[in-house]
């Protein structure tokens, strides 16, 4: 079964060959592409089966909310996006595409760990 598939170390380098090692582990299950966010501190894959917002959907995926950078890495479904996107433009959140990832990461940088009570689905994510 297609899907996408998230990875992530933290705390130990990796070099470019074993990020690219990863990466082919995960290839069978997100074939449309993958991407890679790494700093000193941490490396975040994701290997992406594209179903919504080929453009905007993108992963690693980050944003910048108030002085802090936020990054995701995500699989899943949010079955209610829509009502979370609304809520958050009432912050002044704004979003470039129409993607759950880019919805559930706004979330996070909104709400931390607690935007899991707002979030229905079926999912996993990391978030540096």
């Amino acid at each position: 079964m297609y899907m996408c598939a998230i990875a992530g170390i933290v705390g130990l380098p990796v070099s470019k060959d074993m990020e690219n090692k990863m990466l082919v582990t995960m290839k069978r299950r997100g074939p449309d592409e993958n991407g890679v966010f790494s700093n000193a501190e941490v490396t975040l894959l994701h290997s992406r089966l594209t179903v919504i917002d080929p453009a905007g959907g993108k992963q690693p995926m980050s944003i910048k909310w108030g002085q802090e950078t936020f990054t995701v890495v995500y699989n899943g479904e949010l079955y209610n996006t829509e009502d979370i996107r609304k809520e958050l433009l009432t912050y002044g959140h704004t979003f470039s595409g129409h993607s759950d990832t880019e919805v559930l990461l706004h979330a996070y940088a909104q709400w931390g760990e607690l935007c899991l009570e707002k979030c229905n689905g079926i999912f996993a994510f990391a978030v540096w």
